[in-house]
């Protein structure tokens, strides 16, 4: 018979693959979006629409992730932090600004304030100066402070109940479109309600998907940023 160790460790492995499903739809939806912003500006108000999406799901699927296993906080914060910093010259090449931080600081200071929240220790105060000036460098941030939160309270919520953490992901992101700057703030925001539907498909229909490797699904925000930046170029000639 098992051990209780060896069942907790194979349950977190059943759960950990079964966001797969929730991964590829998340990047499928974000390339949309920025196919939209970068290729075909005529298509902006349905892949925008598409897109909301993708934030909400990243944001699920490491807060769940956090509630099944609390240690894998460094890990993330490991692989964020140096390719938000690689991806942020690229991020301004293809149009944006340095006021405006990529999505990987964002999800980095979300992994940050979710551990903060669990590690509430006698240094609380300066993890707290910490989150804060770093929420307050990240206000250009798609998504917003707001966005910032959506981790944390997924992993709370998760590690009460995951059902909680599926079914409130639709409205936190919305609000995570509502309350950032434009152009965020529009009717394509309600599609962030599909999120909740994904995450729960994601979990209880038995569909497998090839695993995606760390380092793949990493360097493929960059690369896919400057595979549309070149598409736009070579369209724009002709």
């Amino acid at each position: 018979m098992p051990s209780t160790d060896n069942r907790s460790t194979q349950q977190r492995h059943i759960d950990h693959t079964r966001f797969e499903l929730a991964k590829w739809i998340a990047i499928v939806t974000m390339t949309v979006d920025h196919y939209g912003k970068i290729v075909d500006p005529s298509l902006y108000g349905e892949t925008n629409a598409i897109g909301r999406l993708a934030f909400p799901l990243f944001a699920w699927i490491i807060g769940s992730r956090l509630a099944l296993e609390p240690g894998l906080a460094g890990r993330y914060l490991w692989y964020l932090v140096p390719w938000a910093i690689v991806t942020q010259p690229i991020y301004v090449w293809v149009g944006k600004s340095w006021g405006e931080p990529n999505i990987f600081f964002t999800l980095a200071v979300g992994v940050a304030l979710s551990m903060a929240v669990r590690e509430w220790r006698i240094d609380k105060f300066f993890v707290f100066i910490s989150i804060t000036t770093l929420a307050f460098l990240l206000w250009g941030a798609n998504y917003g402070v707001f966005g910032l939160f959506i981790i944390p309270i997924i992993a709370k919520l998760n590690a009460r109940n995951p059902q909680l953490g599926v079914w409130t992901l639709g409205p936190l992101g919305v609000m995570g479109n509502l309350i950032a700057r434009a152009p965020y703030v529009g009717p394509g925001a309600i599609w962030a309600l599909f999120a909740g539907i994904v995450a729960w498909g994601s979990v209880r229909l038995p569909v497998r998907l090839p695993r995606i490797p760390r380092l793949a699904f990493y360097a493929y925000y960059p690369a896919h940023l400057l595979i549309l930046y070149g598409i736009a170029g070579y369209a724009h000639r002709f």
